[in-house]
């Protein structure tokens, strides 16, 4: 994909899967979201100059933070422990990939959030509010503590 398809004030670029399978902006940017990107440079005339070395978004300390914190989906009501790490701010919109910045979301609403206009970002509180299409807060994510309480 062109760097320009992940920022979300970016040009639509090119976007497919190595068959060719074109997929929309918000697919690439969900799926490289939680993957590895490799950055591949290209000149003018579309040949490749340079292949850079795959990078894992999500290195497994920060992973095992995130499972002790959020101890599943945060979306409301859901708390599915099979999750994707999602970026609040995209890293291509200049996120880090810190514990501050990042929530573990099922890959069902990992899908809504990116494609289907559901929001979610940090609150003035510091805790994390979900919003459905409309721009609606629909409630918080929850976190549940090693002990088994659930924080709100």
């Amino acid at each position: 994909m062109d760097r320009g398809t992940l920022q979300a004030d970016g040009e639509v670029g090119r976007s497919h899967l190595e068959d060719g399978t074109r997929v929309s902006a918000e697919t690439s940017r969900r799926l490289s979201c939680g993957g590895g990107v490799v950055k591949v440079t290209t000149g003018d005339n579309g040949s490749v100059l340079d292949v850079g070395r795959r990078t894992r978004t999500f290195p497994p300390a920060l992973r095992q933070a995130l499972q002790v914190r959020d101890g599943g989906c945060r979306f409301p009501g859901c708390g599915l422990r099979f999750t994707e790490g999602h970026h609040l701010v995209h890293w291509a919109d200049g996120g880090e990939t810190t514990l501050d910045n990042v929530v573990l979301l099922c890959r069902f609403h990992h899908r809504r959030v990116h494609e289907d206009g559901f929001g979610v970002r940090r609150g003035p509180d510091g805790g994390v509010r979900f919003f459905d299409p409309e721009g609606r807060e629909i409630g918080s994510g929850r976190a549940v503590d090693r002990e088994g309480a659930v924080d709100s």
